[in-house]
């Protein structure tokens, strides 16, 4: 298994030496790198640096965490992981986030909850794992085992005419599922499930 070089990119001092104290864990990465915003995460990895993953804050002074992906994205193709709490108070950032090419988006604990940063730690380094595995390919798997986020849609009345222009728009997500609920008489839904396959990119 070769082993990761792995850039930390958050604004918060305690939340990269947390990340990094848990990555030296981790017998399948090499060296680490640390970033306080978006732009040091760009330079760095503009400077040719040997980083094989991102692991990147969506909130930080200056440019974004999404913008900051996007800018990596273009200089070469590294998986980047997406770990903020905004993900998880806007469903919208996390779409975007897989839209825009995020590898995995985890969500960071924020306030007294039941996820804990351990979880998310462990969550961050499955994602890595698979990234190792994958000889650092860009492929975003969807199994069972790995779901972590579900996206619900509620529609009745003129729900099948507006789901007709939005199912075909929406790109695979890795470790998300899509829920669909069209109030539909029970002897028409299965043949307007099976006519949504047709147009869906899932």
């Amino acid at each position: 298994m070769n082993k990761l070089n792995i850039l930390i990119t958050d604004d918060s001092r305690l939340i990269r030496k947390k990340i990094n104290h848990y990555l030296q864990s981790l017998d399948f990465v090499g060296d680490i790198y640390q970033a306080e915003n978006g732009e040091s995460a760009i330079e760095q990895v503009g400077q040719g640096l040997k980083i094989d993953a991102v692991i990147m804050d969506i909130n930080m002074p200056g440019i974004d965490g999404l913008t900051a992906m996007q800018a990596i994205l273009d200089i070469r193709n590294i998986p980047c992981i997406i770990f903020s709490s905004f993900t998880e108070k806007n469903l919208y950032l996390t779409y975007e986030a897989i839209e825009l090419g995020a590898f995995d988006v985890v969500h960071k604990p924020h306030g007294v909850g039941i996820i804990s940063f351990d979880d998310c730690m462990i969550s961050i380094g499955n994602s890595l794992k698979g990234i190792s595995q994958r000889g650092r390919e860009r492929v975003q798997p969807q199994t069972s085992n790995s779901l972590r986020g579900l996206v619900i849609i509620g529609v009745s009345t003129g729900g099948p005419k507006v789901l007709r222009k939005i199912i075909p728009n929406i790109v695979p997500m890795p470790y998300h599922s899509l829920v669909i609920v069209q109030h539909m008489p029970a002897t028409s839904i299965e043949k307007y499930a099976l006519r949504m396959n047709d147009y869906s990119q899932m």
